[in-house]
């Protein structure tokens, strides 16, 4: 058997397969070689000159990334030095802060990350943890396994994406999120906590779900994060740096990120320094070690009153909004109780229920609700296929013909295994899709589809590719993929995903 590279060669998804698959080949051949077999594959690697990928020099991938990182820390450093003891004055126009030009924006930034703590957050921290254990070891034993377990899965599941995925799966596991989506909310309603400042969570909306979503915050009156209905939670940190990182604020820039509204939101203790919520980071996670986000969970229970929505316009136009509440004086259990009530508002539920940091992490405590197949290794190939059959047709019909037809879609666990067939095989690069000139075929590569929204991004990049014409693509090569105008073009049409949601 001759596997020939030219035979395979194609565009990726996300990083250059070209190279990609010579290491695989490399890969490919010495694992055979050194089974034993008594027909080893043969590798022709035709004469060419391999088109350079020109990796940013943000990506922790790049041979001068330590030195970036240097650079940038320095530069901020300087700037925060610049700014220390000036506050930036609002340009307010029509009741929007408009910054003006990049010296602006230089200051705002800084301040908008710099200047949100007005605490020390090691002390802050073990002031609010010192709280968090006390109440842990008045539970019978009982309680406290099932808080340790339960926040454990919380910060590893999260909450709304987990819901949403079970429901597609699982009546069984959708049981169990929900039932410890309960018990958090109720503690973290009955849990009354003193902290220093504000707490703050920050998400990232798309602009076309920025005035829906707003309309749940009326000044002066009461609201609840998230509704009722979910019995739900919703994560902020006892630090507003932190909690303001989760926003995206710092896309300043055109592009995909830049494209979503910044959205803040703090609430500030009563007069007493009190709120209701349940510092969950106080619990150590099972290896040992402490969470980072400094993360009190609030209940769709607990009210507080809206005070005032700022908002801010970047030169690109990108829009940060800051909604500041307030939580009640009266925080007896009979108000606590009587404050429930029932709302219903799914943007709310999407956006605000769960854990401050949205992105399941990938290792769960062996005994707990197992969610770990289910939820944290990426969909499952039903769940691929329904996708794929679902918006790949609309995909094809939107973008036009394709030079050869429409291309089949193909899923596979790797590119090792695609050019091997050995189950088993593994190597460094790997790509997230492709596009196969040669056989007019699209290959999704299953560990990277880890929902559908990257399901439809590597959809719309290679089904672009498949429309352009072969012969300008490698010439096009020669400019690097960064420059490659193919590429721009694949690129931009991810940005259009949310059409297919």
């Amino acid at each position: 058997m001759v596997i020939k590279l030219k035979d395979i060669l194609t565009e990726a998804y996300g990083t250059y397969t070209a190279n990609a698959q010579n290491k695989a080949l490399k890969r490919v051949g010495k694992k055979y070689g050194s089974t034993g077999k008594t027909t080893p594959p043969k590798i022709e690697i035709p004469k060419f000159k391999m088109p350079k990928f020109e990796l940013p020099k943000s990506s922790p991938a790049h041979p001068d990334y330590k030195e970036y990182k240097k650079k940038q820390a320095a530069k901020e450093k300087q700037i925060k030095a610049k700014y220390k003891g000036i506050d930036r004055k609002p340009n307010i126009e029509g009741g929007v802060d408009v910054i003006k030009g990049g010296k602006d924006l230089e200051h705002f930034l800084n301040d908008f990350k710099h200047k949100a703590d007005k605490v020390d957050r090691i002390d802050h921290e073990d002031f609010v943890k010192d709280q968090f254990n006390k109440n842990k070891t008045a539970l019978p034993q009982a309680q406290q396994r099932q808080l340790e377990d339960d926040i454990e899965s919380w910060k590893r599941v999260g909450g709304y994406e987990a819901i949403k995925r079970a429901q597609r799966n699982s009546p069984r596991i959708l049981k169990s999120i929900e039932d410890r989506n309960r018990r958090i909310s109720d503690i973290s309603h009955k849990t009354v906590t003193k902290v220093k400042q504000p707490i703050e969570r920050g998400i990232m909306i798309p602009n076309k779900d920025v005035d829906k979503f707003l309309e749940r915050f009326k000044i002066g009156e009461m609201v609840d994060i998230p509704d009722e209905s979910g019995h739900g939670s919703s994560g902020f940190s006892i630090s507003g740096q932190t909690a303001r990182s989760f926003s995206g604020y710092e896309y300043t820039d055109e592009g995909s990120m830049a494209e979503d509204a910044s959205i803040i939101m703090r609430i500030s203790p009563n007069k007493n320094g009190e709120l209701r919520g349940l510092y969950v980071d106080g619990q150590e996670q099972s290896d040992g070690s402490s969470w980072s986000e400094g993360e009190i969970t609030r209940s769709s229970s607990s009210k507080s009153k809206c005070v005032s929505i700022k908002k801010v316009r970047y030169p690109s136009g990108k829009m940060v909004y800051v909604i500041d509440m307030q939580e009640p004086d009266d925080l007896t259990t009979e108000s606590l109780q009587n404050e429930a009530t029932e709302t219903t508002d799914e943007l709310s539920r999407k956006y605000l229920e769960g854990p401050l940091n949205p992105k399941p992490r990938k290792s769960v405590k062996e005994g707990m609700i197992k969610l770990k197949d289910l939820l944290l290794e990426g969909f499952n190939r039903k769940e691929m296929q329904a996708t794929v059959d679902r918006v790949y047709p609309q995909i094809a019909k939107n973008l036009g013909r394709a030079k050869r037809g429409t291309p089949k879609v193909e899923f596979h666990s790797n590119i090792y295994v695609r050019l091997s067939g050995d189950p088993e095989a593994q190597g460094e690069a790997n790509p997230y899709a492709e596009y196969d000139w040669d056989k007019n075929k699209i290959y999704l590569y299953t560990p990277k589809m880890v929902n559908e929204e990257q399901i439809i991004k590597a959809l719309l990049h290679e089904y672009t590719h498949a429309t352009q014409d072969r012969k300008k693509m490698e010439k096009y090569r020669e400019l690097g993929y960064a420059k490659n105008p193919y590429e721009k073009a694949a690129t931009r049409a991810e940005k259009n995903w949310r059409k297919y949601i």
